[in-house]
């Protein structure tokens, strides 16, 4: 017998799953140094990080974020 679900759901049941969704505050820094006569992107930095509710921890990382950023600069 076809039951339309073409089989292969274990033992001929379905399992159950729960789902929960929590939001969550990122920050995105890119920089972009171009050369000024052409407008060609020269580098390219970007950081990503989660966000938290204290402007101290936020502001730490971000430094952190900038100087792991700028290692890479110049390009060569």
């Amino acid at each position: 017998m076809n039951d339309g679900f073409g089989g292969g759901f274990g033992m001929g049941g379905f399992g159950e799953s729960t789902t929960t969704e929590e939001d969550q505050r990122v920050g995105h820094l890119i920089v972009d140094t171009c050369d000024a006569s052409s407008h060609h992107l020269l580098f390219r930095g970007v950081a990503d990080d989660d966000l938290s509710n204290k402007a101290s921890k936020n502001t730490k990382n971000l430094d952190k974020d900038i100087n792991n950023m700028f290692k890479k600069f110049p390009p060569k």
